[in-house]
């Protein structure tokens, strides 16, 4: 990693002291010491681990034994887990494929918390992100302090480490299975995610609608949770009998053990050291702020592990703790509850802004609508039904079926009307990932807003109308009405796919979105969340660059690597028109796409040879397929011709030798600047007489990283080499951007 992201955790680490002091306006002499000491020592402390964040690995080892940390994962036929090497502080990711159904079951059984494995196998370098704004598994697993990924061909497993931590790991694990067990699907998976903290078992679809609804947080635990579980056991124990010091002693005790039982997660480490703060101060008989004691748990958190400020649990949890917290006056002058539900649901929402911009590129329009129906339910019905049932259910299960039912019930309508909800037109608004510089301005605007709503001279409606104006300024123009283009030929791995941006908002088209075969598979070996190219590649990515809506959907051909991930386009993004090429046959996957732009309302157009349409200064005009006759499969590909940005462009979809030649012989006068070649590099495309005559200064193959075919062809990139044109290759490159303002532009690579 680059030196400065090496420092980052520590810089924030100083910045957020620094922000502590602005909330404070304590500005004695001994406040300032006391934040100057702690800027230098949380500075050095991140220097010190960022330091210390290397590998010691050369690479050629094939054999180690690591006892397994959090993340252990079987899916399917897959297994993987962050391990440490016995012996060292060195961290693995460790992949394996599980062979057979029988090897899957031991693994279940052998797999416990502390667990030591013997593998065997390769290491290799974690890949690094493919496309813009995506996923960064290498810079994820370094924020782990692990370097390698570790490619097992043999995995055996026994047991390890039994230290108390590890013990009541496999308590938290008795439990899931007790749940799993014992519940019915629908409801086994709610209470697991609300008892233990793992919602892996929650159906994806579900997941997806609350977080479309704005309440995922609710199937998290939180100090919603945490304040239940410690109030309810603190007036318990003091009815039995306990004096004050005992039960606040007790609690102290129970509460690190709690957030072990319920994974460790950001979220549930910031609630249990916060109340845990709060009740040693209590019992010390000191008194301490709520301000005060979530600085204390940040501070302490970032001390242990400066580069957990990565996580976006963490970054979530705090930053929307700390506006509750900081607003809590305000809010609760208000008499009416619903009011006061409205006020912390908007702040929130402001809070966790910036982070779902950066992370997720959109935000719930109905959030605080659905926050005031599902917070209510939540914390007054199904949390306190969840925790209470589960615990009568251990000592009586039988007796207890026609209530599991009944909250069974309860959680199924809880679902749909989370899909209900996120199914209302608008409720999600794609806002596109910020820039650097509107993200650095939504988190200093912050505070200030919190500060200017906290006075009470300014008058209500004037303090919303200010918010909601910044809000939808930072919401709309932006992403909106940037002065810059792009072309972007994203990294759909073996396929296509071509995105066209124009300045301000002038026109999007794609061309292609790629698409992934599946192939059947036994029961045992199906994953729950399958990869599928539209939904986890070209989804995020058109929503990391605020597209919203696409003016033209242009299909070059039915081959499932060009049309395969348009399915999941028509559930998340709107399209206005859907063009394909005029063919006498069409494949099956047509015949389904068709069917669900007609649900969706979208124009359809099959075109050949002719059109064209003009949008800003770009022009576009369709070269093929030929009008006259049907060429069939590759070269029935629609051929499209573009002035972008000051280049001319020729996408050729997968057209082959004898579309060649007939657009060579259609259209004599056209030379080019860049060339998309014809099917991903293949020999039979891209040939010595289109070189030629079109005259192409760069060319770029979309071909996927160590494809099966040999794309491109070794042939293909001689005939380019020969006559000094450009090669860029997405197998190579990853996603190639050719960005621009007027008719001046540069080409960037992902992957240099």
């Amino acid at each position: 990693m680059a030196a400065l992201e090496s420092m980052f955790p520590s810089l924030a680490a100083a910045a957020l002291i620094c922000l502590g002091l602005f909330l404070s306006k304590d500005t004695s002499n001994r406040s300032l010491l006391i934040f100057l000491s702690c800027f230098s020592g949380f500075y050095i402390n991140g220097v010190i681990t960022a330091d210390s964040n290397s590998t010691s690995l050369t690479g050629q080892e094939k054999s180690f034994f690591v006892s397994l940390n959090n993340g252990v994962k079987v899916d399917g036929d897959s297994f993987s887990a962050l391990g440490t090497i016995v012996g060292s502080q060195e961290k693995l990711a460790i992949t394996y494929r599980i062979k057979t159904n029988e090897k899957k079951i031991l693994l279940k059984e052998e797999i416990t918390p502390g667990a030591v494995c013997k593998v065997n196998g390769r290491l290799t370098l974690p890949p690094a992100a493919r496309n813009p704004n995506a996923f960064d598994y290498k810079n994820y697993l370094f924020t782990k302090g692990a370097f390698w990924i570790f490619e097992s061909s043999s995995l055996e497993c026994g047991p390890g480490n039994s230290n108390l931590i590890n013990r009541i790991k496999k308590i938290r694990l008795k439990g899931i299975s007790y749940l799993e067990n014992h519940y019915p699907a629908e409801a086994a998976a709610i209470s697991i995610a609300l008892v233990f903290g793992d919602r892996s078992m929650i159906d994806p679809d579900t997941i997806l609608s609350y977080q479309k609804a704005g309440v995922i947080h609710l199937l998290a635990i939180s100090g919603l949770h945490v304040g239940l579980l410690s109030g309810m056991l603190y007036f318990f124990l003091l009815r039995i009998g306990l004096t004050r010091e005992r039960t606040l002693e007790l609690l102290l005790v129970l509460l690190p053990i709690y957030a072990v039982l319920t994974g460790l997660s950001p979220p549930v480490n910031r609630a249990a050291s916060m109340i845990m703060i709060i009740l040693a101060a209590k019992r010390f008989h000191l008194t301490l702020s709520p301000l005060s004691a979530i600085s204390f748990s940040l501070l302490a958190y970032l001390l242990i592990n400066p580069y957990i400020i990565y996580d976006v649990g963490f970054q979530l949890s705090f930053r929307v703790s700390f506006t509750l917290i900081i607003s809590a006056k305000p809010v609760m002058r208000k008499q009416s509850y619903f009011i006061r539900m409205v006020l912390v649901s908007l702040l929130a929402q402001l809070a966790s802004l910036p982070i779902l911009m950066y992370h997720f590129y959109e935000i719930s329009l109905i959030s605080i609508l659905a926050n005031c129906i599902f917070v209510p339910l939540y914390s007054f019905i199904i949390l306190p039904v969840c925790l209470l049932l589960f615990i009568v259910h251990l000592l009586l299960p039988m007796e207890l079926v026609f209530f599991v039912e009944v909250f069974s019930l309860i959680t199924q309508a809880a679902n749909g009307l989370s899909v209900k909800l996120a199914s209302l037109p608008g409720a999600a608004f794609i806002t596109g990932r910020p820039s650097f510089q509107l993200l650095l301005f939504l988190v200093i605007v912050h505070p200030i807003m919190l500060m200017y709503f906290e006075n009470p001279k300014i008058q209500t409606v004037n303090r919303t109308v200010i918010i909601l104006a910044v809000f939808l300024f930072v919401l709309v123009v932006p992403a909106t009405y940037s002065p810059y283009g792009k072309v972007v030929f994203i990294d759909v791995g073996q396929g296509d796919s071509i995105l066209i941006k124009l300045p301000y908002n002038q026109g999007i088209f794609l061309i292609d979105t790629g698409g992934n075969m599946v192939f059947e598979q036994e029961a045992w070996k199906r994953k729950s969340d399958k990869f599928e190219v539209g939904k986890d590649i070209l989804v995020p990515y058109l929503k990391s660059e605020g597209v919203r809506s696409i003016d033209k959907l242009i299909l070059t051909h039915g081959d499932l690597d060009h049309i395969g991930g348009a399915q999941a386009l028509f559930t998340e993004i709107k399209i206005k028109e859907l063009i394909l090429p005029a063919s006498k046959s069409v494949s099956i996957t047509e015949e389904r796409l068709l069917k669900l732009a007609e649900s969706y309302g979208v124009m359809t157009h099959r075109i050949s040879e002719g059109p064209s349409w003009k949008a800003g200064k770009a022009k576009f005009k369709v070269l093929g397929p030929p009008g006259e006759k049907d060429l069939g499969g590759n070269n029935q590909s629609i051929i499209l011709l573009a002035d972008i940005g000051g280049l001319t462009w020729l996408f050729t979809g997968d057209a082959e030798l004898e579309a060649e030649s007939q657009l060579i012989k259609n259209f004599p006068e056209y030379n080019i600047d860049i060339l998309k070649a014809g099917h991903h590099g293949s020999k039979t495309s891209t040939t010595e007489q289109l070189l030629d005559h079109f005259k192409p200064e760069g060319a770029i193959l979309s071909a996927g990283q160590k494809n099966r075919y040999g794309h491109p062809h070794q042939e293909v990139l001689g005939r380019l080499e020969r006559r000094g044109i450009k090669i860029f290759r997405t197998d190579k490159n990853g996603a190639i951007t050719y960005s621009f303002r007027g008719e001046k532009g540069t080409f960037s690579k992902e992957i240099p």
